[in-house]
């Protein structure tokens, strides 16, 4: 899909402005430093940056972790791991229909993470076995926030989850602060690299993602 195809359709969503369309990766640089765009959506393969690189780039601006939706990244668990580990908030197949970009760019601004097809999550966690300290960390958690611990790996947002446990989201942000604590992790991307690595979840525990045809990079600034 052409860059402008992309925008037009996040322009017509709702809380979701375009705020450049950038053709390198300098000049994505650049616009990120200037525009302070919400979201970044990124096309593995950039012809003056790798992805992963510029994945990391863009999370490291200004002491700031940027949302990155990543489009028409292979499902290769290696490279689904470097790319989470790089501040990835989304990992998405090219071949996913581009009508639904809108619902993942709400999703990974409103903290859940994404990665699609489900059979990429099942790559992921079949990359190595789990590691002896799976128990471990599942009995660091009390029920209530194990079961937390798995929405926020499935992707759900603070609200989400709390409609789905019957909380409130001041609770559920408790909890979660609670979680990220006992598990020494500092934002939710973490929080699913953990969960992978130690069998906590199944493959089937990730969150389904949404992807369109990738134009080079876009930034949308999307309504938290």
């Amino acid at each position: 899909m052409m860059q402008e195809g992309l925008a037009a359709i996040l322009g017509r969503e709702p809380g979701i402005s375009v705020a450049c369309a950038a053709r390198s990766g300098d000049e994505a640089i650049t616009a990120a430093k200037t525009r302070h765009p919400s979201v970044a959506i990124i096309s593995h393969d950039p012809p003056a940056l790798d992805g992963i690189e510029l994945t990391g780039q863009l999370g490291r601006l200004d002491g700031e972790v940027l949302p990155i939706l990543l489009l028409g990244v292979p499902p290769i668990a290696s490279a689904v791991m470097r790319l989470l580990r790089a501040g990835a908030r989304a990992v998405l197949d090219k071949e996913l229909a581009p009508v639904m970009l809108p619902a993942t760019v709400r999703a990974v601004t409103s903290g859940g993470v994404v990665i699609a097809p489900p059979e990429a999550a099942q790559l992921v966690t079949q990359m190595e076995e789990p590691p002896a300290h799976n128990g471990h960390v599942e009995r660091l958690l009390s029920d209530r926030e194990r079961e937390v611990y798995r929405y926020v790996v499935r992707g759900l947002s603070n609200r989400e989850i709390a409609e789905a446990m019957s909380l409130t989201v001041a609770t559920v942000k408790s909890h979660v602060h609670s979680v990220s604590r006992k598990l020494d992790v500092r934002d939710r991307v973490q929080a699913v690299i953990l969960a992978y690595e130690t069998g906590v979840i199944q493959p089937n525990g990730a969150r389904q993602g949404i992807d369109g045809h990738a134009a080079s990079r876009h930034f949308a600034n999307g309504q938290r």
